[in-house]
């Protein structure tokens, strides 16, 4: 902090100046008044010979701001700008997709889909069918394995191999049999029956 003309000011250093500047000076500071009818400026000192305050750095009109002035860019500065105006403009088109998108989605989507399951026919189990809200696939004919690609909405998931169901043939979809069920169970707010391992 110095004192100037009976004014304080306080003097910050912003840069130090390359060596061999053509009028000797080392560092760039700026000059930060404080009362408030003065404004800041940047000065060239020379702080190895005691010289403390050199030319004015030139003033230009420039985007560069600092609370609420101009000033002058630093030496050396480069001014930004925009570098990849393509890659740009893909990243605005893919927002401008994808917000339509989703207001598509909305208007013409079921959000119900995402919470609920569908059996063979596409109805939604619990919607279309509200009193069956669980998806459960059925075994195959004589066999231990599953028919995944028929599963059948029911009102609860079988918990042993006690009970049946009306399931479909896979070789002829237009036929049904009953067949046993398998113990299975409900994992958390999953709408399906998952097998239980090992039964």
């Amino acid at each position: 902090e110095f004192e100037v003309d009976g004014q304080p000011i306080v003097v910050m250093v912003v840069s130090r100046l390359p060596q061999g500047e053509a009028d000797g000076c080392t560092h760039v500071v700026e000059v930060v008044p404080t009362s408030a009818d003065r404004h800041e400026e940047r000065l060239k000192i020379d702080v190895d010979v005691g010289t403390v305050f050199g030319d004015l750095v030139a003033f230009e009109i420039t985007p560069f701001w600092f609370k609420g002035f101009h000033l002058p860019p630093l030496p050396e500065h480069k001014e930004h700008r925009c570098t990849d105006r393509a890659c740009l403009s893909a990243f605005l088109v893919s927002l401008v997709v994808f917000a339509w998108i989703v207001v598509y989605a909305l208007q013409n989507g079921d959000l119900g889909e995402l919470r609920h399951a569908s059996d063979y026919r596409g109805n939604i189990c619990g919607v279309d069918i509200p009193e069956a809200r669980y998806a459960y696939w059925c075994r195959r004919v004589g066999q231990d394995a599953v028919t995944l690609h028929y599963p059948i909405c029911v009102t609860s998931c079988p918990t042993s191999n006690e009970t049946e169901h009306l399931c479909v043939v896979p070789q002829d979809p237009l036929r049904k049999v009953r067949l046993r069920d398998y113990p299975t169970r409900v994992v958390r707010y999953s709408p399906y029956c998952w097998p239980v391992s090992g039964k």
